[in-house]
């Protein structure tokens, strides 16, 4: 792949015109809503921190290695050794790919009663070729899957997810997780080869009451990586939404 240098992709969300700013001190030309996404400045002081953990690819593939926990290393090796698979990237994504990996994603989110995937968004990476889908395939099966936003600064894991829960096979629950690990490690791997500075999971919970957001900082926290702040959030310019978050306040 080519990493792009891209900070601001604009797109249409029905009526709306939105832009999506991310990893720039920037500002984006005034639309209906602006998003700043991990961002190092808090633009007209409207933004919410953010964390994140980052992976810094420009170490050797020995020193990422070391950095990640021991058993963490055991399950990938064990996976590699032990289960014929193929690592699948798909950059930029065709169209029945992209929706074929995008069902299974709002399959998943609706199960665990999250957000769903906002699909303009996705459409309009995958249009600017910044879109990355990467899976772990047996046959024809999918096991996990990882969505990312990748430019020449960071590969930022936007959705990532195992099929587990989508009772698409049998496989145990220790066969998830390490497949899931793999996916990962495979990923970081093909993004250094690509030239990408670092390696972004996407957000770091940075609080101590949510078990389940705990329980995803523990899965990252096996990789290594430093804890960093930026800001995120939207700017509303269209008069409605203006009115309406004034009132909702």
């Amino acid at each position: 792949m080519q990493p792009a240098k891209i900070n601001t992709v604009y797109y249409k969300r029905k009526f709306l015109n939105v832009s999506d700013t991310f990893l720039t001190e920037n500002a984006a030309a005034k639309k209906d809503i602006n998003y700043y996404i991990q961002v190092p400045l808090n633009h007209g002081l409207a933004l919410q921190e953010f964390h994140t953990l980052l992976i810094d690819l420009s170490a050797t593939k020995e020193e990422i290695w070391s950095r990640i926990y021991h058993r963490t290393q055991t399950e990938i090796t064990s996976f590699q050794n032990n289960n014929k698979f193929e690592h699948k990237i798909f950059n930029p994504v065709p169209q029945k790919n992209f929706a074929e990996h995008l069902q299974l994603l709002e399959k998943f989110t609706s199960l665990r009663k999250i957000r769903k995937p906002e699909k303009e968004r996705l459409l309009a990476y995958n249009k600017e070729g910044i879109l990355l889908i990467s899976s772990i395939m047996s046959g024809t099966e999918i096991h996990c899957v990882n969505f990312y936003r990748v430019t020449e600064q960071r590969a930022v894991n936007l959705h990532s997810f195992t099929t587990q829960e989508l009772k698409t096979n049998d496989h145990s629950s220790s066969f998830f997780g390490k497949a899931h690990r793999t996916l990962h490690w495979l990923d970081m791997l093909y993004f250094k080869e690509n030239g990408i500075a670092k390696y972004d999971f996407g957000g770091w919970y940075d609080g101590n009451k949510d078990e389940s957001l705990l329980h995803i900082n523990q899965f990252k926290e096996q990789f290594g990586g430093e804890k960093i702040k930026e800001y995120s959030g939207a700017i509303y310019h269209h008069p409605i939404l203006k009115l309406i978050k004034k009132i909702l306040k």
